[in-house]
């Protein structure tokens, strides 16, 4: 791998003052040892692993190895359970993006586009006509912005998210967002079952994936639907669309990094209805169904991550040590400009 993916200390995506400084006061927190951090083994109980990186997309002293015998990705050693729950209540938002109202607002906005076309995916491969009088829940619901279109679709709806400011904002566009403090912990506790399971980009936050796939089952009702998706370590036009390489992938909060094959390896209990390498899928409630074998993909993996690092997104990133967004006019304008300094470039780049 590039040198730009060993432990420098230095940020490899652009951040501005207040993230900075949460970056410097996390990473304090783990060289003094408050952010605990654990061993673990692979998903597939393998021990034979390979260290791809020794830092991630903000500079994190973290370590991401990859599985000689599955292929699958993680963070050894990780956060542990207790850290995450800190980390995600009062840190995690901030680091992504600004939690500013006017960033809070976007990104709802961004959720509920992506509802409706999560609406949409789930009722044409179902064939049903819409969700009235069903149960919808979401786990790490953030703002909410997902559910309401289900919400407006008739379906009772409710989140679990630990960022109170994200959860306090949904409730405050829509009163019949059930938005609540929590995660899948505490779900489970509550005892009750959904029609509807929806886990968008939270499988891979989680310290045993396996043990909240088979929560999902327990909070389905019978053959309740579970959709889940995760960023795919083989999806092509994921990379593309964010035009950047792979190190930009890399960071604290993703534990796990899935290809389809890979997350078909944990899925008891349920039956595939549709699945794409890209990875996001429909399963139903299905006791005893077993998962698929654990994949071999070690070799098809590393050439990947070659790949985006060798295409020409990668390339720009390695040269410049910049994180290119693809969607911004300004970026997009910077690739007929690559000669441009770095300096020039981190002050378009977002």
């Amino acid at each position: 791998m590039p040198n730009r993916f060993m432990f420098s200390g230095r940020s490899h995506v652009p951040l501005n003052s207040v993230q900075t400084a949460l970056r410097d006061a996390i990473q304090d927190k783990l060289d003094k040892g408050y952010y605990k951090l654990e061993d673990c083994h692979c998903l597939c109980g393998a021990d034979d692993d390979v260290i791809i990186a020794g830092t991630d997309r903000y500079g994190f002293a973290i370590n991401t190895v990859i599985c000689r015998s599955c292929g699958i990705l993680r963070i050894d050693p990780r956060p542990s359970r207790g850290v995450l729950k800190e980390f995600y209540s009062r840190e995690y938002q901030d680091l992504y993006w600004d939690a500013e109202p006017e960033n809070i607002s976007d990104h709802f906005r961004a959720q509920v586009t992506g509802g409706v076309y999560m609406k949409d995916f789930i009722k044409g491969h179902l064939n049903i006509s819409g969700f009235r009088g069903k149960t919808v829940m979401e786990i790490g619901c953030s703002a909410g912005g997902i559910l309401l279109p289900f919400l407006e679709d008739g379906a009772d709806v409710r989140g679990y998210d630990y960022n109170k400011s994200y959860l306090e904002y949904g409730r405050s566009i829509n009163r019949g967002l059930d938005l609540r403090h929590g995660g899948i912990d505490e779900v489970k506790n509550t005892g009750e079952r959904f029609d509807f399971l929806i886990m968008n980009h939270v499988l891979e936050h989680l310290v045993d994936p396996k043990e909240a796939v088979q929560t999902a089952f327990n909070l389905l009702k019978d053959g309740g639907i579970l959709y889940l998706s995760v960023p795919s370590i083989k999806n092509a036009n994921y990379y593309k669309s964010h035009d950047k390489s792979y190190l930009g992938s890399l960071h604290i909060a993703h534990l796990y990094h899935f290809s389809r094959n890979a997350l078909m390896s944990i899925m008891d209990n349920f039956e595939p209805i549709f699945v794409d390498e890209k990875v996001r899928g429909i399963f139903k409630r299905s006791p005893g169904k077993k998962a698929e074998k654990f994949p071999r993909e070690y070799d098809s993996n590393i050439r990947f991550i070659l790949w985006r690092e060798n295409s020409v997104s990668g390339l720009i990133s390695r040269k410049f040590d910049v994180f290119l967004y693809g969607h911004y006019f300004y970026t997009r304008l910077l690739r007929a400009f690559k000669f441009l300094p770095k300096r020039w470039l981190s002050r378009f780049t977002f």
